[in-house]
């Protein structure tokens, strides 16, 4: 997929998704969609590949070390520190849906902005926004609900929280440390880390279809993944009480937002041609694994030189700057074309590498 072969690469995702099965012999399948996040449900028949984390087994090392600093900050909060890898305005207003519950594709970050108190948006919402983050006053599991007062410095941080990684309170010593000290013993939890689960094999697949093979498919496969979002049994709602074990709330009779996703209607994708089934691909990709860690190398992989990465970035911080987040208090960030796009290897390994004076490893570019 990075090298944009994807004429090599959708018979591997073809059989996957027609044959593929987890290491339990499942088949392939999309799951309810926080049963991917739940500790209590993981390594379900959507788990392709995940980091295997574990607590409270004597071992002190196999939970999810890498976001012991990202989950909601202070007293009370779910994890209790450190506040960092908050979700953006931006991110929170491309959940927006139109009256018929389809994305926003070109205009998802104009007009009223999402949980923005002072230009509150008021209209439809994919229901996967409320798993991915949570937004003040909207239920956060069974921690009541959400609170600006878990957000560390609200300039630098926005309104938003991460969820994807986080516990239910009635998980806490089960599914969270008791062996650890400091942050450790509320930080750091049993939830796997999803590298590769099989909505991103279909939407993977999807691309190959918009590039070699059939718009239709392509939307065939989208719709597979907007289908799982509309399921209402898997929202979540202001009604009742949530159980950790399932995934679910016990009462479903009031939704916590105004939610509204659907497929796009049959033939969309072949109407409106190969640029707008592109767009419709990568903008899935990005509601479906938002906060997984995949945007950045999405991006990266699909500018393959062309400079839209910069663009992407670069139109994100012009607004973001105005609004509560990193580039309010840092407006002359930009991200340089060609630069960017990949980090500087470390000097260090250059020498060793080239250490008998022959060059095998060269510093990427604009770093030197």
């Amino acid at each position: 997929m990075f090298e944009h072969k994807y004429a090599d690469a959708k018979p591997i995702l073809d059989q996957l998704i027609g044959s593929g099965q987890t290491a339990g012999g499942q088949k392939y399948t999309l799951v309810n969609f926080e049963d991917n996040f739940n500790a209590a449900t993981k390594n379900s028949a959507e788990s392709v590949f995940a980091y295997q984390a574990s607590v409270n087994d004597g071992s002190q090392l196999n939970g999810n070390y890498g976001d012991v600093l990202n989950f909601p900050n202070g007293p009370g909060a779910p994890g209790g520190c450190c506040g960092f890898n908050n979700p953006s305005f931006n991110l929170a207003n491309a959940f927006k849906t139109d009256a018929n519950g389809l994305p926003l594709l070109d205009t998802w970050n104009n007009g009223t902005v999402v949980s923005d108190s002072s230009n509150l948006y008021t209209g439809n919402l994919d229901p996967r926004i409320d798993w991915t983050m949570g937004r003040p006053g909207v239920p956060y599991f069974d921690w009541g609900p959400d609170s600006k007062q878990w957000i560390r410095d609200p300039a630098t941080n926005g309104v938003f929280s991460p969820k994807k990684n986080v516990y239910a309170k009635s998980q806490a010593g089960t599914y969270s440390s008791t062996e650890t000290a400091f942050w450790g013993a509320t930080s750091i939890d049993a939830n796997n880390v999803n590298f590769i689960r099989f909505a991103d094999i279909i939407l993977w697949d999807a691309e190959c279809e918009v590039e070699t093979g059939s718009l239709s498919q392509a939307e065939v496969y989208v719709n597979q993944i907007r289908n799982r979002a509309a399921d209402a049994t898997g929202w979540v709602y202001s009604s009742g009480s949530y159980n950790a074990g399932n995934s679910r709330y016990s009462s479903q009779t009031k939704p916590a937002d105004k939610y509204k996703v659907s497929p796009y209607p049959a033939g969309t994708f072949a109407a409106q041609g190969q640029a707008y089934a592109r767009k419709a691909v990568q903008f899935e990709r990005r509601l479906e694994l938002a906060m997984e860690g995949h945007r950045f190398f999405d991006l990266q992989r699909w500018d393959n030189g062309t400079g839209t990465m910069a663009q992407i970035l670069n139109t994100y911080q012009q607004v973001e700057k105005n609004r509560n987040s990193f580039y309010y208090t840092n407006p002359m960030a930009q991200f340089h074309k060609g630069v960017n796009e990949y980090f500087p290897i470390p000097q260090k390994q250059i020498d060793v590498e080239n250490s008998t004076g022959e060059v095998n490893l060269k510093q990427n570019p604009g770093y030197n």
